[in-house]
């Protein structure tokens, strides 16, 4: 071998290793890694057993790669075919085929040899010593664009080795910069849900190289960052997910369960995935979590007010909640016994009433009658109304009422009339009973006060009074008018009360 300038190499070529010409080089680096690397021989001698060449055979097998071409191209991760021709003077041994990309430099000390196409090795039977070997080479999971040696190395049976090689062009895998595809169908963004229950999460998953891993968890952002008051607060703790065989399209179920924290706000639903590539993508919808319940006003009937037995009741609530109302519901009952004795019990007195709201109101005012059971019992009766809001939150507000009186009215004025100064205020009362009223009393306060009574022996079924109340003249400000009748068998009725 001689230098660049024609003067003899200072390292002779090894005995045994035959170096193509036109690839010297590529060649060298190819036996050097593949065989005094892996057989742990110095090249750069001549193996010698007891003083004389072993085998008495000092040459080298030929090697002549055909296929592939030099210069060609190859695709991104595609195994290649290697043709090659293999002659020995002879016997051939082995063949080992490779493809290696030189990386770095060596005058840096930066220099490696990296696998590109895994190695093949065959090994030949007989006395073989001219033959062609077909093989294909099957990528790593290299990805960059390079040059590549397709290296294919011979030893014969004295182990000597010949080589040759070829540069090929290997194309780089554009790597996918896509994060996967995250869908939450469920929850729906601005649902509502009651504070301290756990939470369903439907989402979907899509990535075109596989999915790795999931995470769901609840946030809730409070404070604020202009004050550095601001805080990131887990309300549902966090569930990671990993999958086998990377998934390239998926539906995830989960429970979330919430934290101790009961607190009424705005909450995000976060999923994130990865993928194969280390891509992350996300999702995310805020929904409420509320722990409180509606506010339940009951308007009408008012306290102590009497219904004869058999009537119904007119029951007029408002309900309002931040949320929005989802149902509610309205029933009279009277409770009975003893309950340290166990002989208590609850009877329905007027029938219940159920109303849904399809639009989840916040605000609003429903006036339902109530049918009165068969039941003739005269008693206090609970009116209670009960409302439910969206996140299943419930209030309710209850009046006491007395059923099995007599039934009395103040038939004029109405709530809410206008009246004069200085005039007489006309007031017109009626009571009725099955056992006949015996008394009946109007008492009425505010800018002025009284109470004026009727006796009636023998007690009557029906009986109607006029009266009237003189109202002090230059005097501003509001009258209450109160009615009151007493049965033949002691029980009270009360009429509803009269705001002026």
């Amino acid at each position: 071998m001689t230098s660049a300038a024609g003067a003899p190499s200072a390292h002779p070529a090894p005995r045994g290793l035959t170096l193509t010409p036109r690839r010297p080089i590529a060649a060298l680096v190819a036996a050097l890694l593949l065989f005094g690397a892996c057989q742990g021989d110095n090249l750069f001698q001549t193996r010698e057993t007891g003083g004389t060449v072993q085998g008495g055979d000092v040459r080298a097998p030929k090697v002549e790669i055909r296929l592939p071409a030099a210069g060609a191209t190859i695709a991104a991760r595609d195994s290649v075919l290697v043709e090659a021709r293999l002659t020995d003077n002879v016997r051939l041994a082995s063949v080992e085929l490779v493809g290696l990309a030189l990386r770095g430099s060596a005058t840096l000390g930066t220099d490696t040899a990296v696998t590109r196409f895994s190695p093949k090795t065959v090994t030949f039977q007989g006395a073989r010593r001219d033959t062609v070997v077909l093989r294909y080479l099957l990528p790593t999971a290299e990805a960059i664009a390079e040059t590549v040696h397709i290296i294919v190395s011979a030893k014969d049976a004295a182990d000597n080795v010949g080589a040759d090689t070829v540069q090929v062009a290997v194309q780089g895998v554009q790597l996918e910069r896509d994060p996967p595809r995250v869908d939450i169908r469920q929850p729906v963004p601005g649902a509502t849900f009651p504070a301290g229950d756990s939470l369903l999460v439907e989402v979907r998953l899509r990535d075109a190289s596989g999915l790795v891993s999931a995470d769901l968890v609840g946030l809730a952002f409070r404070g604020n960052p202009t004050l550095g008051t601001d805080s990131v607060v887990t309300r549902f703790s966090r569930k990671a997910v990993s999958f086998a065989g990377a998934l390239k399209d998926t539906v995830l179920f989960r429970y979330l369960l919430p934290t101790a924290d009961n607190t009424t706000e705005q909450v995000r639903i976060i999923v994130s995935a990865r993928d194969t590539l280390e891509n992350t993508g996300a999702d995310t919808v805020q929904i409420n979590v509320d722990r409180d319940p509606p506010r339940v006003d009951l308007q009408l009937p008012t306290p102590s007010a009497t219904f004869p037995a058999g009537d119904s009741v007119l029951v007029e609530v408002r309900l309002r909640d931040g949320s929005g109302l989802d149902s509610a519901r309205i029933v009279g009952v009277s409770f009975r016994g003893d309950a340290s004795l166990g002989t208590d019990t609850v009877v329905t007195r007027l029938l219940p009433k159920a109303i849904g709201f399809e639009k989840a109101p916040r605000d609003t005012v429903v006036r339902r009658y109530l049918l009165a059971s068969a039941d003739s019992s005269t008693e206090r009766v609970h009116v209670i109304a009960s409302a439910q809001d969206i996140a299943r939150n419930v209030g309710a507000d209850t009046v006491q009422v007395v059923v099995g009186g007599p039934r009395v009215e103040i038939v004029t004025p109405k709530t809410g009339q206008a009246v004069q100064a200085g005039q007489a205020l006309a007031v017109k009362l009626s009571a009725a009973d099955q056992s006949g009223v015996s008394s009946l009393q109007l008492d009425y306060s505010g800018v002025t006060s009284g109470r004026i009574v009727w006796s009636f022996s023998p007690a009557q079924r029906s009986v109607v009074r006029d009266t009237a109340v003189v109202l002090p003249a230059g005097v501003a400000g509001s009258l209450s008018l109160s009615a009151t009748a007493q049965n033949a068998l002691g029980v009270s009725g009360v009429a509803p009360q009269v705001s002026l």
